[in-house]
Formats: C-alpha cells, structure tokens, sequence
C-alpha cells in the first residue's frame, strides 16, 4: 500500500464515520477526549517501515500489509452491523474506530519484535504531541493524577470548543470570499496556547519522563525543501545490466572464455537466476514508491555482481566492466565506480541529472508529435534519427559539466573501444551466446 493508496483509505474512513453520524462535530455541551488512533495508519507509512528497519522484501511486511488490507473492512463491518450489545447501547463512530484499531494493534504486536514496536509507540506519540496524555499507558508511565487527567480533559473541551468558534467564522468568511489568513493564525495561536497550558499541567519530572518516553525524536513529514534540490535518483539501466552482458557471444569472446563451457554454462544460469528473482521482487513491490523499488532492485543486482566477479578473474571482471560502461554511455557517470574515481562533485551530479531529465522529456516530446505513431517506416526512420541527434547534443553538454582531467579519466575508465553494433543481434535468450558442448 503506498502513500496515496493509504490517504485514499483514510479519505474513506472520514467519509464512513461522517456518513453514519451527520451531526459529528457539531457544537456539544461535553467533548471527550481525543481518540488516539492512528498506529496503524503509521506502519503504512515507508519512513516508519524504514526506522524499524523491515526489509521491503520480507514475509514481515506481507503479513503487515495483509492486515492493514483488513482494517477497513472490518471497520465497515462494526459501524454498519453492529453487535447486539451495540445496538442496546450504540456507540459513536469514533468509538467503534478506536475499538477495531485497538484490535489491530494488539494484532499487530504479535507480528512486530518488543523493540520494534516500542518504537512505533514513540513515533505515534510525538505524532500526537502534547494531545498523546491522553494515552492510557502514557497516562500509567507518567503516573498522572486523577486531577491531572481531570485538567487535561478540562483543557481539551475548552480547546475543541475556541476550534469549532474559530472554524465557524472562517467557513462564514469563505462563504462571503473572504480573508482566512486571520482565522488561520487564530487556530494557530490557541493550539500554542493549549500545547503551554497541557506542560503546565506536569511537574518538572513528568515532563522529563514525557520526553523520555517518545524517544529519539522522528521526522514523519518530508523535510523542508532545500535551496537546491538533491538530484533525483538515477534507475541504472537493468535491460542493459552487466548480468545480461557478459551472456552476450561478442563478450564472451572478447573475455576469452568461449571454450570454457562450463563457466559459460555458468554465467548463463546466473543471469537467469537474477532475471527470475528480479520479477519476483517487481512483483512484490508492486505498488510501493518508485525510490523504493529502485533500492531494492539495486541491492538484489549488487548481489549478484558479486557472484559474478566470483566466477571471474579480476582482468576479465574489468574488461567486461569497460565494456558496459561503453554501452552505458554518459549514463556510466552514475555508476557508483565511475562517480567516486572521478570525484564528480555534487554541483556537478545536479547538473547531469538536470540533463538526463531534459533528455527524457525531449525524447517524449518527438514521440507525442502528431503522425508519430502512423507506422510509416519512413517516419520511424525520421524520428530514430530526431531521438540520436538530441541524444548526442545532450551527451556533449553532460561532458561539458566535467572538467578536462574527469573526462581524460572518464575515457581512460571506458579502456579499449569495443564494436558495441555486434551486440545488437545477439540477445541473452541467442543459444548461440552459449555453447552446447
């Protein structure tokens, strides 16, 4: 479930409870307590999966995400059908959500290690900030008075009740076209003044306690943006990958290993078993964030480069490795390798990424041109060459961003100029890659 799949979820979860009880949130005599639901809502979430350290890959988070599929099912179940004790004593929505969520919590508990889910709480309560003393293990941690509890519950209804004033004049003002900016600023100032009045509630030592409890402080929202954005990250070219190449007969022929069948043989099963454990993962991330996905692929293919320097000596390993840095092209300066024997700076990584995305658009732009896709063999002609010759100026002016030393050197990486035409017709499936003897 990625990030807007799961927004799309909760989207539903309002438009659920909001649909049962039409009159929820209007003006009330008594507010209850904020309901702290949200545990769930966070272990969706791909930073909090990365800080308790569940591998993207791992039976852990297919059970997890089983769950959270579940969740909302039954959350509809319980609100629409509910029990017969229920319906003698009905319950608020809020009520029945905090319910099922405590279910699922304590579900998710058995599926998460002790630590692991000691950090989940933490997050979940400098999630909530100062309305987390509402939590009940919180509340026993801090050993809070029944007065205590009696204060904050008593701040918390004056709270809601400033908010709904507050939110009653900016829907008038929005009503009438006017200016929020004031009534925004309102909202701000009484939620400082609530967030004060709840510390003025602790003693010293309950506040270091509180600190304590919510842990090593996490950042759940995106960083701020910085003055220059960190360049994008560059999906290595898997269809071109060195495990394809060294299949290729041109290339088991420049390496000198053509009468070596089993090794061949070798190199064979090797590429398919990354080809078949590489669907695998595709297919289990499916749905996750791009970066994501491409770190994982990333790792997998790391892997088995290693088992593939294994089988190899280490002058055949780099000849091979000059070869698809060829084939690469001024792609080749994202290669890990490549960019640390250069020392290409990060202004410079900006720079060639900022290229490479102009090429990707430039590339679309002629494919979307009107009579692209009119099947003529001339105009596939026309547009191939459109595509080489924007590919080429751009590949200058990504050379430009080096210095003259980093593309002597850049050349001097590449080594001997291999015929790269020859691997054209010859395709990781071509028997004729492998010798049969």
């Amino acid at each position: 479930m990625d990030r807007d799949s799961f927004h799309r979820l909760c989207l539903t979860f309002v438009m659920v409870v909001c649909s049962v009880v039409p009159s929820l949130g209007q003006n009330q005599e008594n507010v209850d307590p904020p309901y702290l639901v949200g545990m769930i809502s966070l272990i969706a979430r791909e930073p909090v999966l990365r800080e308790l350290q569940i591998e993207p890959d791992s039976d852990e988070l297919l059970r997890i995400r089983l769950l959270l599929k579940s969740f909302p099912v039954t959350l509809k179940q319980r609100i629409n059908f509910p029990a017969q004790e229920d319906r003698k004593q009905p319950r608020t929505p809020q009520e029945v959500f905090a319910d099922v969520e405590s279910e699922y919590v304590e579900q998710l508990k058995v599926l998460l290690t002790p630590s692991q889910y000691d950090r989940l709480r933490q997050i979940h309560w400098q999630r909530w900030g100062f309305q987390a003393l509402h939590d009940a293990e919180l509340r026993e941690a801090l050993e809070l008075t029944a007065e205590q509890v009696d204060g904050l519950n008593s701040l918390h209804n004056l709270f809601e009740t400033q908010k709904r004033d507050i939110e009653s004049q900016r829907d008038a003002l929005q009503d009438r076209g006017g200016d929020i900016s004031d009534v925004r600023a309102s909202l701000r100032k009484i939620t400082k003044d609530r967030d004060r009045a709840y510390d003025d509630v602790l003693t010293a030592d309950q506040r270091i306690r509180f600190a304590e409890l919510k842990g090593r402080l996490f950042k759940l929202s995106r960083p701020e943006t910085a003055t220059k954005p960190e360049p994008p990250v560059i999906a290595q070219p898997r269809s071109r990958g060195i495990l394809f190449l060294v299949s290729k007969e041109p290339v088991v022929v420049e390496l000198g290993i053509e009468n070596d069948y089993p090794l061949v043989a070798k190199l064979r099963a090797l590429a398919k078993e990354y080809t078949s454990e590489l669907n695998e993962v595709r297919r289990k991330s499916r749905g996750e964030e791009q970066n994501w996905r491409q770190e994982l692929e990333s790792k997998l293919y790391d892997k088995y480069v290693v088992d593939l320097k294994a089988m190899l000596t280490a002058n055949q390993f780099e000849r091979l490795q000059q070869i698809y840095w060829q084939q690469l092209g001024n792609e080749a300066l994202n290669e890990k390798e490549v960019a640390s024997a250069l020392e290409i700076t990060a202004d410079q990584q900006h720079l060639i990424a900022e290229l490479n995305q102009e090429l990707v658009k430039k590339v679309r732009m002629l494919i979307g041109l009107p009579g692209r896709n009119a099947g003529a063999a001339d105009l596939a002609d026309r547009l191939k060459q459109e595509i080489l010759a924007t590919k080429q100026e751009l590949d200058e002016q990504v050379l430009q961003v080096l210095t003259t030393s980093q593309r002597d050197l850049f050349e001097q990486l590449k080594g001997k100029p291999f015929n790269l035409d020859q691997l054209k017709s010859h395709l990781v499936n071509d028997p004729k890659a492998f010798p049969s003897k």
